[in-house]
C-alpha cells in the first residue's frame, strides 16, 4: 500500500423508495475475443492524467439532457445523456467545465444509454457495462462519484462491455461477460473489481469478480454460492451491497447494507478473504426506514 494517509468517509443517506422503470435491451452476438491474463502487481503506480482533447469526429450535443454526471476537476467530466422524448441517448465529456458537451458514444448503443452502468478512470479511461436483460423490473437507479449504482434485475445474468482509452475516441467491445449487473471500480488500466448478485429461492448469491486485463475476462475471487464457494466472508454480509473500492491490488472495501444495517468489509488479499470492519452508527440509525450506504472514499 502507498504510503499516505487515508481517512475514510461513509455517508448514510436515508432514501425513501421510489421505483423507476428500466426499458428491455438486446443482446449482442460479436464472439468474445481472446484475451491474455496478466500478473497483478503488488502497488499501482500513481499516475496524474494528462490533457485528452475531445475527438475531432465528436458532435456538439446541443441541449444535453444529462442523466448521471461525473466531473473530475473544474473542467473536466463525463456525462450519461438521455432523452425521455426520443428514447436515446449517449456519453459525452466537457473540458470547460460543462458549458459545452460533445458526443463519444460507441456506435449502435444510443437507444440502451439508459441502461449503463459506469466507471471513469480520468480523462482518457473509461469502461461502460450494459445489462443482457430479458426481463425488467421498476428498480431505481442511483449515481455516486462516478459510479452508477443499479439494483440486481432479473434477466442480467450476463453483460456486454465496452471501454475507451482515448477519451471516448475509439471504444473497444467485449461481447459477453459473467455479469450483467454489477457495481465495479478500476485502480488502473488492468485492474478492476465487481460485485454483483443474483437470486436463488430462500437466498442471494454475491460474487465478486476480478479483472486484470482491463476487463476483457473476469475471474470471480469471492462467491457465497453454496454449491461452488469462492474465498471466504465473515461474518457473512447482511443486506444488499452497494459498493466496491480498492487503494491498491490487494486492499479493498466492500460496502453492504438494507432497512437499518450498515456493513462494511475489508480484503487484504485482492478480494478472496473478506472482515467485517467496527464502525460507529449514529444512535438513532435504527430509527429510520431505510438506509443506504454508499461506497467509501478516500483523501489523501
Amino acid at each position: 500500500m502507498n504510503a499516505r494517509t487515508l481517512f475514510f468517509l461513509l455517508a448514510c443517506i436515508v432514501l425513501i423508495w421510489a421505483g423507476t422503470g428500466c426499458s428491455p435491451a438486446g443482446t449482442a452476438d460479436t464472439p468474445l475475443p481472446s484475451p491474455q491474463e496478466t500478473a497483478v502487481p503488488s502497488e499501482v503506480p500513481t499516475t496524474v492524467p494528462t490533457e485528452v482533447p475531445i475527438p475531432e469526429s465528436a458532435p456538439l450535443v446541443e441541449a444535453p439532457q444529462v442523466r448521471h454526471l461525473y466531473m473530475q476537476d473544474e473542467n473536466h467530466g463525463w456525462a450519461l445523456l438521455w432523452d425521455h422524448a426520443s428514447n436515446a441517448g449517449g456519453v459525452a465529456r466537457s473540458v470547460d467545465g460543462g458549458l459545452t458537451w460533445y458526443d463519444v458514444t460507441p456506435a449502435g448503443l444510443e437507444t440502451r444509454i439508459r441502461d449503463a452502468l459506469c466507471f471513469f478512470l480520468d480523462y482518457a479511461t473509461s469502461w461502460m457495462l450494459i445489462p443482457n436483460l430479458t426481463q425488467t423490473a421498476a428498480l431505481p437507479l442511483l449515481s455516486d462519484g462516478g459510479l452508477i449504482l443499479s439494483y440486481p434485475r432479473q434477466g442480467t445474468e450476463t453483460g456486454t462491455f465496452y471501454s475507451t482509452t482515448n477519451g471516448g475516441a475509439d471504444w473497444t467491445f467485449i461481447a459477453s461477460i459473467p455479469f450483467g449487473s454489477a457495481k465495479f471500480f478500476f485502480i488502473d488500466n488492468s485492474n478492476g473489481w465487481a460485485v454483483t448478485s443474483h437470486s436463488l429461492p430462500g437466498s442471494t448469491i454475491t460474487p465478486i469478480f476480478q479483472t486484470t486485463s482491463g476487463g476483457q475476462t473476469w475471474l470471480p475471487v469471492y462467491s457465497n454460492d453454496p454449491a461452488n464457494p469462492v474465498g471466504s466472508m465473515k461474518p457473512e454480509s447482511a443486506g444488499f451491497w452497494t459498493g466496491i473500492v480498492f487503494i491498491d491490488t490487494q486492499n479493498g472495501f466492500y460496502t453492504s447494507g438494507g432497512e437499518a444495517t450498515v456493513n462494511l468489509y475489508n480484503t487484504a488479499d485482492g478480494g478472496s478473504t473478506w472482515l467485517k470492519q467496527d464502525i460507529q452508527l449514529p444512535n438513532n440509525i435504527g430509527d429510520v426506514s431505510s438506509v443506504t450506504v454508499r461506497q467509501p472514499i478516500f483523501f489523501d
